[in-house]
């Protein structure tokens, strides 16, 4: 097996790849799609700055640093009116460009963070982190296994059968 990165869709027959892991919506050219599972995104913060900025109450919230993935400038926003919290848009306390980033400067109480669920499993299981208490958010993208249009069958077939199977049975989890 090999396995390689790409930050973009690419033609995956010419370059010789049985099947890709897409984040975002299954629109890959030339490409089958098969939903692997969604993203979920939850609030997030350190337990210690939950208290110091006595985020119990929906007004507090509004107000608390926010840590933010560069790439998603509208999530917060998002979170907020799915939540149904008026807020005034306002630019994040940081910006991080990776999610492990954020998890770190979450961990040492640097603000709250909205997060892939399935990335902080282990710090909300240890109490490093605590969810905000408000709905988890779906997101518009999920993650897709792509294959090459027409290419139906074979152990390539068996394995994503197996990899869709094993991330249903874990819930969503990848």
């Amino acid at each position: 097996m090999s396995i390689a990165t790409r930050l973009h869709p690419f033609d995956l027959e010419a370059e010789g790849f049985d099947l890709a892991i897409h984040f975002g919506r299954p629109d890959w050219p030339d490409a089958t799609p098969t939903l692997l599972c969604d993203e979920t995104m939850i609030a997030v913060a350190a337990p210690g700055f939950i208290r110091a900025h006595a985020l119990d109450t929906a007004e507090n919230l509004t107000r608390a640093p926010r840590l933010a993935l560069a790439s998603r400038p509208l999530a917060w926003e998002q979170w907020f009116r799915h939540c149904q919290l008026d807020h005034s848009p306002r630019a994040p306390a940081m910006e991080f460009d990776r999610f492990n980033m954020i998890i770190t400067a979450a961990c040492q109480a640097m603000g709250m963070a909205l997060l892939p669920q399935y990335l902080i499993e282990r710090e909300l299981d240890s109490g490093a982190l605590a969810a905000l208490g408000m709905t988890p958010m779906k997101t518009p993208n999920s993650y897709y296994i792509m294959r090459p249009r027409g290419d139906s069958a074979g152990p390539v077939s068996q394995f994503i059968e197996n990899l869709v199977g094993w991330v249903s049975e874990d819930g969503g989890k990848i």
